[in-house]
């Protein structure tokens, strides 16, 4: 089941009262096509799971974590790399599109305060997570070539 505009308003605003200002301490993916995001809170922990499956995207707070790979995808490497030790500045939606954002600031080099996105296309078949910085698209969970992009 697709979900709607409407329905990721209400997540939206779920997610900006759980997870605004709090810090990503570590990022794990159960499967090839699912992100779970601990976070670190005032008051205590909690965590964000993003399943990609065909067909049946879903954004979640769960109650049990799911279990992890010993090793990890090099998308989950990556997100690491990029994510790790930053805080949740921004959560929103693209109007009524179904796309959430999560915009993250971490300390770079010279004590110079860094922007990344991680972005959630929650669009059925053709769901996605992308992160950027400027604008600029450093690396997806699912890579789709122009002719896949045109369908």
């Amino acid at each position: 089941m697709n979900i709607e505009g409407l329905t990721l308003k209400l997540l939206t605003d779920t997610l900006n009262e759980e997870l605004l200002g709090s810090k990503i301490y570590k990022v794990y993916m159960p499967n090839p096509q699912s992100l779970l995001l601990l976070v670190r809170r005032t008051r205590d922990t909690s965590s964000l799971l993003a399943d990609m499956h065909n067909g049946s995207c879903v954004l979640y707070l769960p109650q049990q974590l799911p279990e992890n790979p010993e090793t990890p995808p090099s998308f989950c490497m990556l997100l690491r790399k990029h994510l790790e030790e930053g805080r949740i500045t921004k959560i929103s939606q693209s109007g009524l599109d179904r796309i959430i954002t999560l915009e993250i600031d971490l300390l770079g080099a010279s004590s110079k305060i860094i922007t990344k996105k991680l972005i959630f296309e929650l669009t059925g078949k053709n769901s996605n997570i992308i992160l950027t910085q400027d604008d600029v698209i450093i690396d997806s969970l699912k890579h789709v070539n122009a002719a896949q992009s045109s369908l």
